[in-house]
């Protein structure tokens, strides 16, 4: 994998070159008719997981796993209780945590620039629409590694409201928000924020309470390849058909039931080591990234590292700044500061006609 080009965090969506703005208010269009009341939400549909915080603190987390189902009566058609079984152009999909262990989990969803038309990408907002009220006024985002245009943002704004019944939905990236959601644009300091994702990293500086586009830029590499690595060679070398989500949450100790034969806890060490050495090479390049974007990193007054990523590679980015922070309730920064923007454009939102759920 090598770097990309580093994109500029697009001005009319929060956050500007020089400053992280609140957002506009969109166009009036007719009025709405009756609907739920009005209530901030942030969502991240991230390539692993799935993320939903609402203002009254609801939280939903979900595996951004999707996987089509049989329903002609064979194994492919079996489903336990509790799983979520959506229906999505005329056919039926398991999503969540039961796609994880059916062993058909799509994997057509790294199509970068169009993730968001994917199949996975819907149909784990059909199965969010189930678990939240219509109503929200969301924010959302984009990784750094894609271009945000209104080419890219007007699809997803309308796919969000149609499928998730959003009065109002703004597009903003990654990274970004999770600076919003530290605080970090009310510091007068300069630092430096890593956010390691499921499938991208992003890389932000701020300068004196803004960005700086100039010091920005979005990797697309994150965990998920390490864990899919595994169970790759888990896979080879003892033919154990698992998923990578399998791997994750074996080495988490989320799923102590699982059996991998008599000496379980021989075999997880085994995988410890195994995520270690196949983690050095991203190391590197997350290392070689912090290098050109902030060279030694001694201007930084800090350096803070979130997503759910971060802890595995916090000893390895140490060795170039010993005094990293890993960042509190890392997994959940961006949407928490999806939320937080999302908060300001609530009081607005019942006089805005544009906010009736309609496409603008």
């Amino acid at each position: 994998m090598t770097t990309q080009p580093t994109h500029s965090i697009d001005e009319h969506l929060s956050v500007s070159e020089t400053a992280v703005q609140r957002p506009a208010k969109p166009r009036a269009r007719r009025p709405a008719a009756k609907s739920s009341a009005a209530y901030a939400a942030g969502l991240d549909v991230g390539y692993a997981y799935v993320k939903w915080l609402a203002a009254d603190g609801t939280r939903e987390l979900l595996p951004t796993a999707v996987a089509p189902l049989d329903l002609d009566g064979g194994p492919a058609g079996r489903t336990r209780p509790g799983d979520t079984v959506i229906t999505l152009d005329g056919t039926a999909y398991l999503v969540g945590h039961g796609a994880i262990w059916s062993g058909r989990r799509l994997s057509d969803h790294l199509r970068w620039d169009t993730w968001w038309q994917s199949i996975p990408y819907r149909a784990v907002l059909l199965a969010l629409a189930e678990r939240v009220p219509p109503g929200a006024v969301l924010v959302t985002g984009v990784p750094l590694s894609v271009p945000l245009t209104p080419a890219l943002s007007e699809p997803i704004e309308r796919v969000l409201k149609q499928t998730l019944k959003a009065r109002q939905v703004l597009v903003t990236q990654q990274g970004a928000a999770a600076a919003v959601a530290l605080d970090l644009l009310d510091q007068d300091s300069q630092i430096g924020l890593i956010d390691i994702g499921g499938r991208t990293t992003e890389f932000v500086t701020i300068r004196y309470g803004r960005i700086h586009t100039a010091r920005c830029t979005g990797l697309r590499l994150g965990v998920c390849a390490l864990y899919d690595t595994l169970a790759a060679d888990c896979h080879a070398r003892w033919n154990w058909e698992v998923d990578g989500y399998v791997i994750e949450q074996l080495l988490r100790g989320a799923l102590p039931a699982v059996r991998l034969g008599p000496d379980q806890a021989t075999v997880i060490r085994d995988l410890q080591d195994r995520l270690r050495v196949a983690a050095a090479p991203l190391a590197d390049q997350l290392l070689a990234t912090c290098r050109s974007l902030w060279q030694d990193g001694r201007w930084l007054d800090q350096v803070i590292l979130c997503g759910g990523g971060a802890e595995l590679f916090a000893e390895p980015l140490r060795r170039w700044r010993g005094d990293l922070v890993l960042a509190e309730d890392r997994q959940w920064l961006n949407v928490r500061g999806y939320l937080r923007l999302a908060s300001d454009l609530v009081p607005a939102s019942g006089a805005d006609p544009a906010a009736n759920g309609e496409g603008r």
